[in-house]
């Protein structure tokens, strides 16, 4: 059966939940679809998986049935992600340029500029990597690049550490942003696929659901219409 993974938001994210859910007695051979945020289970370890999904990233939840395909939540969120690495790298300019005049106790006005320009793209990390770490997950993506990042900070090492942080962030947005147009892609294929089918039976042709079509029935695709399913003609 068809279920929604709602709140999935990173493919790294659907990798790591996969692998926990091979680990389920039977579904070793499942397999996360990112891309339409689905997975298909049988309805049996509806319970097991939900618990799974509990424990490894409590903000996704198992919604039964396909949910449809839409972009609109995606839009405004890399929206959010680009304002965000926009003003990261104007901060960052502005703390490299003004590091070379601040000296002394002024070193903390500079240590402020960088770290703000830092909590605009590394905050969502940072919190994922502590969320994780209290769950037991540790050495992913997201607990290196903050311990690399912190520990640039603490060696006075700011604009790398910021530097490191935008780069990631940066690779992020566009793994994202290219997901989400593989999405729209697949929902604009769903939307010209026909809703029904005209199966030939003793009675006459009657409308059926395409889903409803067996294996060696025959079906008439009457002129203008679209191929609702292979075959041979």
């Amino acid at each position: 059966m068809i279920y929604t993974l709602e709140g999935l938001d990173c493919p790294s994210c659907a990798n790591k939940i996969e692998r926990e859910l091979k680990k389920i007695k039977g579904l070793s051979d499942i397999s996360v679809n990112y891309t339409t945020k689905t997975v298909d289970i049988p309805q049996e370890h509806e319970e097991e998986v939900a618990r799974v999904l509990k424990r490894v990233d409590p903000h996704v939840t198992l919604v039964q049935g396909k949910a449809p395909l839409t972009d609109d939540d995606h839009h405004g969120e890399l929206k959010q992600r680009l304002i965000n690495i926009f003003v990261s790298v104007v901060l960052l300019g502005i703390g490299v340029i003004s590091s070379k005049k601040l000296h002394g106790e002024q070193e903390i006005l500079e240590y402020g500029i960088f770290l703000l320009a830092y909590i605009f793209v590394g905050k969502d990390v940072v919190l994922t990597a502590f969320r994780n770490l209290v769950r037991g997950q540790v050495f992913d993506e997201n607990f290196l690049m903050t311990i690399a990042t912190i520990g640039a900070f603490a060696i006075h090492q700011l604009p790398e550490a910021v530097g490191v942080m935008l780069f990631y962030s940066i690779g992020e947005y566009f793994q994202a942003l290219a997901v989400n147009r593989s999405r729209r892609s697949i929902s604009e294929l769903m939307d010209i696929r026909p809703d029904y089918a005209n199966l030939k039976t003793d009675e006459g042709i009657n409308k059926v659901s395409p889903e409803d079509v067996k294996i060696g029935d025959t079906i008439v695709v009457q002129p203008g219409e679209k191929v609702p399913l292979d075959g041979k003609v």
